[in-house]
């Protein structure tokens, strides 16, 4: 079975993005978003891989408090040679995923039903 860090790299390499919790379980349907902006991570995959892995480590080590949590996940998209990790939370209903992405200045939310 291959690390986390790995499972999230090479997930987001090849889909654009990745969900987990710590136990490598992803979830399947409603909506996730992020309320906490000042714990995300912005890594530079230009850098080498052994690097980004480490950095992806330090991520999840420094918000293993928050990951702990049973609605708690790690979420990471890519753009542009970026990848951004956050600390996300899974809502089933879109009313109130709106609400706290607006109010915690979010500028998207993901559907976990989009392939």
């Amino acid at each position: 079975m291959k690390c986390l860090n790995q499972q999230i790299l090479e997930n987001t390499l090849r889909n654009g993005g990745f969900t987990s919790n710590l136990q490598s379980e992803a979830p399947v349907s409603g909506f996730m978003v992020s309320i906490h902006p000042e714990l995300e991570t912005i890594i530079d995959l230009r850098n080498d891989k052994l690097e980004v892995l480490d950095l992806i480590d330090q991520f999840i080590t420094k918000n293993i408090s928050q990951l702990q949590y049973e609605n708690n996940y790690i979420g990471s998209w890519i753009c542009n040679y970026t990848i951004y990790l956050d600390v996300s939370i899974k809502i089933d209903n879109m009313a109130e995923v709106l609400s706290l992405a607006a109010a915690n200045d979010q500028l998207a939310i993901f559907d976990l039903l989009t392939k």
